[in-house]
């Protein structure tokens, strides 16, 4: 057992030492993340970082003797990029019966 033990240590000794890693793997688009300021090395916002938002209002009546819906709805769309050109147009798709139980993909 004293010779195993003094093998090993002698061993750690005479094999050279593997480096650790010393970074880790950066895929390229954290990268532009990076040099375009737009995500910090800790994870938070950059100082060229920005969010788009929207509001909704919704004003709906139901009339369920009829088996009706009506309804409007008004979306402001806040453009905060400062890419304004990118966003020409948008899109706005409407999914109705999205979840209901007649869908045969929703079961």
């Amino acid at each position: 057992m004293k010779s195993l033990f003094t093998l090993v240590c002698c061993a750690f000794l005479i094999f050279p030492k593997v480096p650790a890693q010393s970074s880790l793997y950066v895929s390229r688009d954290i990268k532009k993340a990076y040099t375009n300021e737009t995500r910090n090395y800790d994870g938070t916002p950059g100082k060229n970082y920005w969010q788009n938002s929207a509001n909704y209002m919704i004003n709906a009546q139901i009339f369920p003797q009829e088996k009706l819906l009506k309804g409007n709805e008004l979306l402001t769309y806040f453009n905060n990029s400062r890419y304004i050109e990118i966003l020409s147009f948008s899109t706005l798709s409407k999914y109705l019966s999205t979840w209901s139980a007649e869908r045969i993909w929703h079961r």
